[in-house]
């Protein structure tokens, strides 16, 4: 991006609960701790057409605590058919 040089890591989210009917869980929640620990920036990205649940407002409450880097909050999905922009209305992600 301009003359910078980056790396992204697009990680499978975090989900602090184990559930047996979900392939993979630990090990991804794994690979997504390390890439926070070796991070220089997060980009935490939610679902607007969603809105924030209960996992959403978890990962953000974990990210205030252990997070030691710049998070930035993007919201995916926000766009409609006719160009205007839409965002379910939810519980506010910050600490006040």
């Amino acid at each position: 991006w301009g003359d910078k040089e980056f790396f992204v890591v697009d990680t499978g989210g975090l989900i602090f609960e184990d559930d047996p009917n979900q392939v993979f869980i630990k090990e991804i929640r794994q690979q997504a701790l390390i890439a926070l620990e070796e991070a220089a920036a997060v980009i935490f990205v939610t679902d607007g057409q969603q809105g924030v649940n209960p996992l959403d407002e978890e990962i953000a409450v974990f990210l205030r605590k252990e997070c030691k880097v710049p998070v930035y909050l993007a919201v995916n999905k926000c766009e409609s058919d006719n160009g205007e922009v839409r965002i379910r209305a939810g519980p506010r992600l910050s600490p006040d």
